[in-house]
């Protein structure tokens, strides 16, 4: 059983940490990355060409292959930690990029090395990248983690970065486990340096991501170097981080965890040229993690004061008596009910009260919240698109109008009854209990904002008979609904089927 159905607008396992902010590295908004040239001039040798990999499905080549050959590099097939394949594409400099990224522009020669690449051969050895993945090695426990890569970090300010950080799965034979690290590091006179370090992991889970799979730099404000890195955690949790080096201090701004990866990323909301961080915190975990069924969420960060700060739908502040604030009040109370609809007509409603004017809210604006819930509303419009069960997602949005049209091609003795064809042969076989506490939970929560509206009740009926077919309030329910809408034949036929029993 899942433990609770109480869906807040706040963020649950997000966790800011912020630091002082002293000094700057100015970062571009487009740079060129720069390598430290090798302290030799030969380079070992690679075949001309790669052959190609053909695709399990269709046998043709695959074009990421054929255009790492064609570009010159050569494909090697490496094992991953969970024991996939991922191509990798080797380049003349020892540098390499994943395949499909190099094909989609996302990473070129001389950005990315590792451990594997750094051959022992005096004749072929970068010598100061293999002094720093030495340097950095030298300060973690022995085979700690499946190996070591670095990558130049653009600047400005003519100076050049190098991070360096453990990558693939870490050595789960360790006591204690030891958290995957990251630092930064500067090339001076022939000698590396060290100008930050830190390990991703925190106060409440101190233990970080298991495996870390990409390291990319990205622009959120000027003044800082920023850096993105994702992970995951056990079979297919993941891992964000979002780091930040202002030329003094390392130190991590944003760190989340998520029952599965790839679930954050950086984008300009609000077209101010500063970028924000989204993560996405949907719920998998409907009836279980591969059944197709899940609940949207977002949350969302903002650079603001030197500090991120989660964004939320909010009141406005102490105050302001305007005619929006009723009409904000009203988007809050109804995205509090997952009436998502609702809440949407009433923040645009508010904004278009407002005109120019944007005041400030408890976290955030009164456009922020405008955006927060347009996020949130086309999340749930996208994911009844895709659900395997939409009548439940139609309740996730608020949308009880669309969730008794899912209803409306049986008769009532087939609504009401432990074979329904709603549940029969579909994914919430088998999870006819989490099903009724979910839609008993969203129907009361929309009862309390829209109580009149007829098809909230026919739910929320249905929700209590899949729990307890002898419960008083079910009868009650039906007869609302066909009070409430006398002029439609299913709310009064079906609550005239269940009296006559």
């Amino acid at each position: 059983m899942i433990a609770s159905l109480h869906r807040t607008l706040t963020l649950v396992f997000a966790i800011v940490l912020v630091g002082l902010n002293t000094g700057c590295v100015p970062v571009p908004n487009s740079a060129q990355p720069t390598t430290i040239a090798p302290t030799t001039t030969a380079l070992p040798s690679r075949p001309p060409t790669a052959t190609p990999v053909p695709t399990a499905m269709t046998g043709l080549a695959n074009p990421a292959s054929v255009y790492c050959s064609e570009q010159g590099g050569y494909l090697e097939m490496r094992t991953t930690g969970d024991g996939g394949q991922i191509g990798v594409c080797l380049f003349a400099d020892n540098s390499l990029c994943e395949e499909w990224a190099f094909y989609r522009g996302e990473c070129r020669p001389g950005e990315q090395y590792d451990s594997t690449t750094i051959r022992p051969d005096p004749t072929g050895i970068p010598a100061p990248i293999g002094e720093l993945l030495a340097l950095f090695r030298a300060n973690l426990p022995a085979n700690a983690f499946n190996d070591l890569a670095a990558q130049p970090v653009p600047t400005t300010d003519g100076s050049q970065l190098w991070i360096v950080y453990s990558t693939g799965m870490r050595n789960f034979d360790l006591n204690p486990l030891v958290p995957h690290t990251l630092a930064l590091y500067t090339y001076t006179d022939g000698r590396w340096q060290e100008r930050g370090r830190t390990t991703l992991s925190t106060e409440s889970f101190t233990d970080g991501p298991d495996f870390v799979g990409s390291v990319q730099q990205v622009q959120i404000a000027p003044g800082r170097i920023w850096l993105q890195i994702e992970g995951g955690i056990g079979a297919h949790g993941g891992s964000y981080h979002l780091l930040s080096f202002d030329g003094t201090e390392l130190r991590t701004e944003v760190a989340a965890f998520s029952p599965y990866p790839g679930f954050g990323h950086t984008e300009d909301l609000d077209g101010d040229g500063v970028r924000e961080v989204v993560l996405n915190r949907s719920e998998p975990y409907i009836f279980c993690y591969a059944c197709g069924v899940y609940y949207p969420a977002y949350q969302v960060y903002r650079w603001q004061d030197e500090r991120m700060v989660a964004l939320q739908i909010s009141d406005l502040t102490d105050g302001q008596t305007e005619p929006f604030a009723d009409l904000n009040r009203q988007a809050i109370t109804s995205a509090q009910a997952d009436l998502w609809a609702d809440a949407l007509a009433a923040i645009n409603a508010a904004v278009a009260q407002a005109g120019t004017a944007d005041p400030t809210t408890q976290a955030g604006t009164l456009r922020w919240n405008q955006r927060l819930i347009q996020m949130t509303h086309t999340a749930h419009m996208n994911a009844i698109a895709e659900s395997a069960y939409p009548l439940l997602n139609k309740v996730f949005a608020g949308d009880y109008d669309g969730a008794v049209a899912e209803m409306r091609a049986y008769p009532p003795q087939a609504i009401f009854n432990a074979e329904s064809p709603l549940i029969v042969g579909t994914v919430a076989e088998g999870w006819v209990e989490t099903l009724s506490e979910y839609v008993r939970t969203e129907a009361e929560k929309a009862a309390g904002v829209a109580p009149e509206r007829a098809a909230i009740y026919v739910i929320w009926a249905w929700g209590r008979f899949l729990a307890d077919p002898t419960d008083p309030a079910i009868g009650t329910d039906l007869e609302r609904a066909a009070q409430l809408q006398p002029d439609d034949p299913f709310f009064t036929d079906i609550a005239a089927w269940w009296a006559s029993r």
